[in-house]
């Protein structure tokens, strides 16, 4: 693991401290968004419902049970800020984030599934590959041909075995010497397939 990486990669908010008034896990009654995803929680959805008191004043955050248990597992000191939890993830974790690093250990399966599918869709947008080195790239309904100019042709190029042997002082092949000789080159088997 290089020394850049982050197993706690949640920024903390140190400044000013809310204090909870309530936290626990509820069904949905009407229609909310994840403070973290944006992802819909739909009615009868169990959610993470957090009230807070910051400031003087209250304030309600709703997060997915996917989000709250990727927020719990890289919050190691167990603060966080509501709503940067993916854009932490991006800054702090994604450049190196290895499937199997240390770091992913305790995940569900589908919190793992989750984060995978997230970095990947942030690693095709950092433009790290100009799209112009991806026009050779083997299409699927295309496996058959490689890409023009991608491989050199294994078999060497033919020759004419009339003109090979004249260079060699032997004299002609018959046609049915020909096309027996022919065959064979084309196929070692020598069965015409």
């Amino acid at each position: 693991m290089s020394e850049s990486m982050m197993c706690c990669p949640l920024s903390s908010d140190g400044d000013g401290e809310g204090e909870c008034v309530d936290n626990a896990v509820v069904r949905a009654r009407k229609d909310y968004v994840c403070c973290e995803c944006d992802d819909p929680i739909t009615k009868g959805t169990e959610h993470e419902r957090y009230k807070m008191l910051w400031e003087g004043s209250f304030s309600t955050s709703r997060t997915c049970l996917s989000c709250v248990e990727i927020r719990d597992h890289f919050a190691c000191n167990g603060r966080w800020i509501f709503g940067c939890l993916w854009g932490d993830l991006e800054e702090n974790f994604f450049p190196e984030m290895k499937m199997g690093g240390p770091c992913m250990q305790g995940l569900s399966p589908e919190a793992k599934a989750r984060l995978v599918a997230a970095r990947m869709e942030w690693y095709f947008t950092q433009d790290e590959v100009p799209d112009q080195q991806w026009d050779h790239w083997v299409k699927r309904s295309d496996r058959t041909k490689p890409p023009p100019g991608l491989f050199r042709p294994l078999l060497p190029e033919r020759v004419d075995l009339n003109e090979q042997r004249a260079r060699d002082g032997l004299p002609e092949l018959t046609t049915y010497e020909l096309r027996r000789a022919e065959l064979k080159r084309g196929n070692p088997a020598g069965n015409g397939w």
